[in-house]
């Protein structure tokens, strides 16, 4: 008699694991002890069939597992639930996330997206009869608030107006501040919201700001002249150019040959060129005579741009030499807060243009590179609502802030296919 150990593979699943939502599949050993008289050949086949049970037992649980990972991954998150520790999931795909607050105003002029989905949102809060105290908020990528930090000590027209990730924290810009006629300041933050420095620059008033590498690039006027300005995270001016008189320049981008261009003049009623093409060094390029209030670079080494002045708004095309290869009007409506109108680019295959309509609501225009319209989105409804930062988001989406009644503040996730085939529904 001969004693003789056979393996024998049991597959089972360990219970799923709620916050990875994981499978996990293994091969238990489990010895028998089997009194065997066996020759020689009946054992060697014995191993092989042994061997062959092994090995597809093992391969048809590397297909379970595979199919499950991939069964695991096209399902949505509970929205309504806080995201999992360490997961990878990208953002969410909508959500309408309603606050009510109360006795206060809050203004959201800017929005960052982390890598991590979630979003950290910059602006001003007014109460108590004062003027905007800067705000940061910071929320998780379902919408959820996590922490809301303000700057008590600030009295601002508009609170932060542009926010920008620093490493581990951020650098916000105010455009303007109280007790100082022309004042550029950055203000550097932790991860937390926490004021870790601020840096003033006194001698231009900024209407917006790009980040350049390392440096800041700001448009805006100076003593009522269009300025342009390159300065460092700190505030040090690298080059300061004045480029016209009696105007302010409301947008700038930068081409992928690394030149500038800037538009404005949306509020002066009389025409000029207001279109500016900068050098690397802020030397200018040219000049067209168009005014307007947003331009993007694009990757063909031309840019978008929102034209026009009053209630004769264009969302339109230009290439390098500042010519328009088409434009299509806006809806009839007078706009003059910059915040309102954002212009984004879906590489090349669509562009995009946010701003309220004449009734107060937020659309959404859809073009093709031909500047023919794919889709026109009307948000909602809603009289009382105002409108403050769009943001287009790291999955494709559109991330929307609003104000209602004065005592609710929401925030909108548009999914990629809400934006370019079917109308929202908030």
């Amino acid at each position: 008699m001969e004693r003789l150990n056979v393996l024998r593979c049991s597959l089972r699943s360990e219970p799923a694991d709620n916050q990875a939502r994981q499978h996990c599949f293994f091969a238990r050993r489990k010895t028998i002890c089997i009194k065997l008289d066996i020759s020689t050949q009946k054992l060697k086949l014995i191993n092989m069939i042994r061997f062959r049970l092994f090995f597809n037992v093992f391969a048809i649980a590397l297909i379970i597992l595979s199919c499950s990972s991939e069964n695991d991954s096209l399902k949505d998150p509970d929205l309504n639930s806080p995201p999992n520790a360490g997961s990878t999931q990208e953002s969410t795909i909508e959500f309408l996330k309603q606050n009510e607050i109360k006795d206060s105003i809050f203004t959201i002029n800017s929005v960052v997206q982390l890598n991590d989905s979630s979003y950290t949102l910059a602006g001003g809060v007014r109460y108590d009869g004062n003027y905007d105290k800067n705000v940061l908020i910071k929320l998780d990528k379902y919408g959820n608030r996590e922490w809301l930090e303000i700057m008590e000590h600030t009295s601002t027209p508009r609170g932060i107006e542009k926010l920008f990730q620093n490493g581990n924290g951020y650098i916000g810009y105010l455009g303007s501040y109280f007790g100082t006629e022309n004042s550029s300041p950055l203000i550097h933050f932790s991860n937390t919201g926490e004021v870790l420095g601020e840096f003033h620059n006194h001698n231009m008033l900024g209407l917006d700001i790009i980040r350049d590498e390392n440096n800041f690039v700001i448009a805006g006027r100076n003593q009522g002249d269009l300025h342009i300005q390159k300065v460092t995270t700190f505030g040090e001016i690298i080059w300061s150019r004045s480029l016209q008189s009696s105007s302010s320049a409301s947008s700038i981008t930068k081409l992928t040959d690394g030149n500038y261009i800037s538009i404005g003049g949306y509020n002066f009623s009389h025409p000029g060129d207001y279109l500016h093409k900068l050098s690397p060094e802020g030397q200018k390029i040219w000049s067209r005579h168009f005014n307007g209030m947003k331009v993007l670079a694009i990757s063909d080494n031309g840019f978008i741009a929102i034209t026009g002045r009053g209630e004769e708004l264009n969302f339109a095309r230009f290439d390098e030499d500042g010519n328009k290869i088409w434009s299509k009007e806006l809806e009839n409506r007078s706009l003059n807060d910059l915040s309102t109108v954002n212009i984004f680019n879906y590489n090349m295959e669509y562009f995009v243009c946010s701003y309220e309509n004449e009734n107060f609501n937020l659309n959404l225009l859809v073009l093709d590179p031909d500047g023919n319209e794919i889709n026109l989105l009307t948000i909602d409804d809603l009289p009382t609502a105002n409108y403050g930062a769009v943001s287009k988001t790291i999955d494709s989406g559109i991330f929307i802030t609003r104000t209602r009644h004065l005592d609710q503040l929401d925030f909108i996730k548009l999914s990629y296919e809400t934006i370019f085939t079917n109308t929202p529904n908030n």
